[in-house]
């Protein structure tokens, strides 16, 4: 038979291991899941669209009917970024 003492001591280091894993594995779910975090926004999609001389070849029309007019590539009034227009036909 076991000593009681002996017992609980042993419990009691399984019980501090378990805890100690517990946090190690905390500290390398945090460090995973920042790591994510941050492979993921630093190659996050994104879109730029310069609305060059060729950008009517990237660009369709729409077949439908409520969607008429021709694209045109110009400035706003008072800004220099050159931004996408549709004029009416």
């Amino acid at each position: 038979m076991f000593d009681k003492g002996i017992f609980r001591t042993l419990l009691l280091c399984q019980w501090q291991l378990a805890v100690t894993m517990a946090r190690r594995h905390a500290v390398v779910l945090a460090c995973a899941l920042a790591a994510i975090a941050l492979v993921s926004s630093a190659n996050a999609a994104s879109f730029t669209e310069s609305f060059d001389s060729s950008f009517t070849e990237r660009w369709t029309h729409s077949s439908a009917e409520k969607y008429t007019g021709l694209f045109a590539a110009e400035a706003p009034k008072g800004l220099s970024d050159v931004a996408l227009k549709v004029r009416p036909l």
